[in-house]
């Protein structure tokens, strides 16, 4: 380990821009989405360690750099009045811990709403551990929120939590792209405002179980809801060496993509590969030894990235969410997208400037025969991202961006339910 100090000064000389003290700090300017596992923290390095090194080096380092407090705040030291510990699980200490993402960016889109809409209505299409429905619904009072989200374990902490809080909420147990049916069933005919948080929950995050991290061994399964669908183990053990390839390099967009396919199916050829460890593991040794001393993630963050985005199927969820939500925004309606990839986000801009603008014919026709009218006006120039300071309170927020457009008083009002029918 006799370069491990050398790299160490040399990251935090690098990284100045984030506390020493922020636990899992990343480089603010990095490429991979925050959300997915395998971020390495300042001081380490891969050069003289082993894969199994840098998971118990992580789980030691993040363990040491709680304070009391901390452990305090997350039930480590919890006792009830009776002087008994508290014993929290791995669901309940991930929500305790949650921190939402550019939340104050949007509760100030949501809030000059509620003076104008009584009740005002708000769909959280992904309501997760219900960060964000918490903070609208305590900025917008009287406001009716209907929550969503595909993982159902997500589902009953978020109801528990707010229910706690004094809010009568909704929630449907189902996919984002299905948020007009989610709609129908509640008996909602439009809403005024809508949120939709694209990444990997702390939930999923933090129990190995559920097979996103690189930082405890679990089976390989990265289904955002478990009770159906493909698991990545279904992937790695079946798909031809090149549909991986393809997968790895064009959604993880990572250069090894070859030699990480070719190590796949050699290694699945000696036995089906079925755990979180055993897959980081081979990816970590089909990198050459220059570019593991050289990276600032985990090798297997880009492949595992990759993974996930497929057996969830992220792009084709949020683009059947985009083709749906329009129609039912209510005139001056505001919808947020917060995404953390940048094939989400392109995705996210191209429509929204599309439905911000007036002509879509051709640009060879000499006339307009679309008569297409702006649908809406873009409330983000640029996407949002996260300040210095809420960096150092959520380093997971370093690759988080959010765009917001708002819905054309000139824009067609939603059918009604009986239209509909």
């Amino acid at each position: 380990m006799q370069h491990w100090h050398a790299c160490s000064s040399t990251f935090a000389r690098r990284n100045k821009r984030l506390p020493d003290s922020a636990p899992g700090a990343v480089h603010p300017g990095e490429l991979i989405r925050d959300s997915v596992p395998g971020t390495v923290l300042p001081g380490q390095c891969f050069r003289d360690s082993s894969p199994g090194d840098f998971t118990r080096n992580f789980m030691q380092e993040r363990e040491q750099g709680m304070t009391s407090a901390d452990k305090k705040d997350t039930g480590t030291t919890a006792h009830a009045e009776a002087g008994q510990p508290v014993a929290m699980t791995a669901a309940e200490l991930a929500s305790s811990r949650h921190i939402p993402v550019l939340r104050d960016q949007v509760v100030d889109f949501a809030r000059p709403l509620a003076a104008q809409r009584s009740p005002m209505r708000i769909l959280d299409a992904t309501l997760g551990l219900g960060g964000h429905s918490q903070a609208l619904l305590e900025a917008c009072p009287g406001a009716q929120l209907l929550g969503l989200d595909r993982d159902e374990e997500a589902l009953a902490l978020a109801r528990g939590r707010l229910a706690c809080l004094g809010f009568a909420v909704e929630t449907r147990h189902c996919r984002f792209s299905q948020c007009a049916a989610a709609l129908d069933s509640a008996g909602w005919e439009s809403v005024d405002f809508a949120l939709i948080d694209i990444g990997v929950s702390s939930l999923q995050l933090d129990e190995g179980e559920r097979g996103f991290s690189l930082h405890a061994d679990g089976p390989l399964d990265m289904r955002m809801d478990q009770g159906s669908g493909q698991t990545a183990a279904d992937l790695v053990n079946t798909l031809p060496c090149e549909k991986l390839r393809e997968i790895i390099a064009s959604l993880g967009e990572d250069p090894m993509a070859q030699r990480i396919a070719r190590a796949i199916c050699e290694e699945r050829a000696k036995g089906p590969i079925t755990t979180t460890l055993r897959l980081a593991d081979i990816v970590w040794h089909a990198y050459p030894k220059a570019w593991r001393a050289k990276s600032r993630h985990h090798p297997a963050t880009r492949t595992f990235q990759a993974l996930r985005m497929v057996v969830n199927n992220e792009l084709g969820e949020l683009e059947a969410f985009l083709e749906s939500i329009l129609a039912r925004m209510s005139s001056g309606g505001r919808l947020c997208v917060i995404t953390f990839h940048s094939l989400e986000d392109r995705l996210v801009k191209r429509t929204m400037r599309r439905w911000a603008s007036g002509c879509l014919c051709p640009p060879h026709a000499p006339v307009c025969r679309c008569n297409h009218q702006p649908e809406v006006e873009i409330l983000t120039r640029k996407p949002l991202v996260a300040d210095a300071a809420e960096l150092a309170r959520n380093p997971r927020a370093s690759s988080a961006k959010l765009r917001a457009c708002e819905k054309c008083a000139a824009a067609h009002t939603p059918l009604t339910m009986a239209e509909r029918t």
